[in-house]
């Protein structure tokens, strides 16, 4: 969830102008008559049920049919067999595009890396770009963004679904998105569980809903709607929060992952979130993490955040990773790793050096299976002893 204070033209929440760029051919694969699409961790490849999926020169199958193994084409683990609701299930088609991989770590795009990835093309392995400063008409916008595309893979992150609105889907919007998830060739599209705006009137900020039932099949019929009109993997993105509804049935981690279950869409899980919201609310971030289905995890974030005087902890990203995070982060990777990383910094952006630190850590975190060495030293991170390598 966005601190208030974020500036609009590089944070999670405003629509800015920037670029919309024509669209690129795309590669399809049929799905006459299966149920809804599934795809990798990695957003390699996405396909549903039993239907052959085309990469490249390798073709293979769902390994719930038992024909062939899927690892040939879509790296080291299988995919989630379809879930949901019969109601859901109709013919898909849907676009394979540039992989990442399964252990790749990212950058949000920032306006201020331009002038490094043009003069030093950092070792990145992706960037992930929020959508919504790039849909409009701005040629200097497009052009950077062109750049970058042909060196990273790009990823979209978008803020202004409104997914859990009261008003429909707008399709207008949903095209636009297409359009650019096209033209830079996204291996797939993420965003917020929550709702942004209401009665005409745009919040510019990721709202949070109770978490009930009839909410659950709302959120999960817009989701797959979403997932199904753009033709790409569509991840969630589950929120930090600060207030708690008295009318919620269940826990977040339960809504969550019913939502995405029944949608057949993925999930863009933030930890860095998840300890907010436990920390705001009190509640054991562990039993969190082991509730997400890893094989249908796209991409995991990691941000900094602010703790206020008075206790709250707000998702500013606007430092570095802190250590219960990467505790976090570390016991998911052991566990049901391995995943995309993507690293969120959207105030006071340091110099690209800093920001690959942060990577370079996530690294060693992954190597160690742990934040923290047994001295209480951090592990990884510059000037606490740790090799970050």
């Amino acid at each position: 969830m966005a601190f208030p204070g974020r500036q609009a033209v590089v944070g999670r929440r405003g629509h800015v102008r920037a670029c919309e760029s024509p669209a690129l051919p795309g590669r399809h694969c049929g799905a006459a008559g299966q149920e809804r699409p599934k795809a990798d961790q990695k957003g390699r490849t996405m396909a549903p049920h039993g239907v052959t999926i085309t990469w490249g020169r390798t073709a293979c199958k769902h390994p719930v049919c038992g024909e062939m193994s899927h690892r040939d084409c879509c790296g080291d683990r299988a995919l989630a067999p379809p879930l949901g609701p019969p109601q859901y299930r109709r013919a898909v088609r849907l676009t394979v595009s540039v992989p990442i991989a399964s252990d790749a770590l990212g950058v949000g795009l920032r306006p201020s890396h331009y002038r490094c990835i043009d003069a030093d093309a950092p070792p990145i392995d992706y960037f992930e770009i929020i959508t919504d400063n790039f849909i409009g008409a701005a040629k200097v916008q497009a052009a950077r963004l062109a750049r970058v595309r042909e060196r990273y893979p790009v990823v979209l992150h978008g803020v202004g679904l409104n997914l859990l609105g009261h008003t429909p889907l707008d399709e207008a919007y949903l095209d636009a998105v297409a359009r650019l998830a096209d033209a830079v060739e996204a291996p797939f599209f993420t965003d917020h569980l929550c709702w942004t705006a209401a009665q005409g009137m745009h919040h510019h900020d990721l709202l949070p809903v109770p978490y009930v039932e009839d909410l659950v099949d709302f959120a999960a019929s817009r989701a797959y709607h979403v997932q199904r009109r753009i033709g790409r993997p569509f991840g969630l993105e589950n929120l930090s929060t600060y207030v708690e509804d008295h009318r919620s049935t269940m826990p977040e981690h339960v809504f969550y992952t019913r939502v995405v279950q029944e949608a057949g869409c993925y999930f863009m899980f933030d930890i860095n979130n998840v300890y907010v919201s436990s920390e705001n609310h009190g509640f054991d971030p562990l039993p969190y993490l082991e509730a997400i289905d890893y094989s249908r995890v796209l991409q995991v974030h990691l941000a900094g955040h602010t703790r206020l005087p008075g206790g709250t902890i707000v998702d500013t990203h606007d430092q570095a990773v802190c250590d219960e995070v990467w505790d976090l982060y570390a016991c998911a990777w052991q566990r049901f790793g391995p995943f995309p990383t993507l690293l969120e910094w959207d105030d006071h952006i340091p110099p690209m050096a800093e920001l690959q630190a942060e990577l370079a850590r996530a690294r060693a975190v992954r190597k160690t299976g742990a934040a923290r060495a047994p001295d209480g030293s951090s592990v990884g991170k510059p000037g606490a002893g740790t090799s970050t390598s």
